[in-house]
């Protein structure tokens, strides 16, 4: 017979490792809390269950790609881009401006990662993304980012532009990359064509559609 004191132990460690899909995981999750400080996501991990998590302690490597007609967005989605007069505008802190065509992004070294998009308390979703890492586009320009400083992204032209900031060493690791395909498509144009920012240590919020302008900010002090 099972000790009462034993069984509870037991069940309360078995419990403590039940996914929403009802399998024991509690071992590979601690490994991996203790190797990177992120949870690993057991393949079948319903999406909806993580609205409330922050996707940079999450892995999702495990889980499977979101298909193109699932995905949701926030924000405009409707923005008409004309491919013949559209430049990537690169400012360095001096206010140096060059300008890059989608032909010249598009010949530049290709990455591609696999993130978790997560928008609080309204979705998230899983995609493949390939794109160029922000260095390639700033070596394209002819420009280096100074060490601790900041690169702030600005979606279309305008007073109603959405402007978000990210640190150096972040976009240094390519944590932070500009995307212009998903799930081995073009990016649509609902999703930000022809460039998006993907951020996977950062709320969905965080990732600008209809990237416009890249614009480098010294340290300051």
């Amino acid at each position: 017979m099972i000790h009462r004191r034993a069984f509870l132990g037991w069940l309360f460690r078995l419990l403590g490792g039940l996914t929403a899909g009802g399998a024991a995981v509690l071992r590979p999750i601690r490994r991996a809390r203790a190797g990177s400080g992120r949870v690993v996501l057991p393949r079948g991990t319903r999406l909806e269950n993580l609205l409330d998590r922050h996707p940079a302690r999450l892995d999702a490597s495990r889980l499977d790609l979101t298909p193109l007609s699932r995905f949701q967005t926030m924000g405009d989605s409707q923005v008409v881009v004309d491919p013949a007069t559209w430049r990537l505008a690169v400012i360095d802190p001096a206010g140096r401006e060059v300008r890059l065509g989608y032909d010249q992004i598009l010949r530049l070294p290709a990455m591609t990662r696999k993130a978790l998009l997560i928008c609080p308390d309204e979705f998230a979703f899983v995609a493949r993304w390939t794109g160029v890492s922000i260095h390639q586009v700033l070596r394209a320009a002819g420009m280096s980012a100074p060490a601790g400083g900041r690169i702030v992204i600005q979606d279309k032209p305008g007073p109603l532009a959405k402007v978000e900031t990210f640190s150096w060493p972040e976009v240094a690791a390519d944590r932070v990359f500009l995307a212009f395909r998903v799930n081995g498509r073009v990016l649509p144009r609902r999703h930000g064509w022809p460039l998006r920012v993907v951020a996977p240590d950062h709320y969905g919020g965080k990732w600008v559609k209809y990237v416009h302008r890249l614009r480098l900010v010294a340290r300051s002090g």
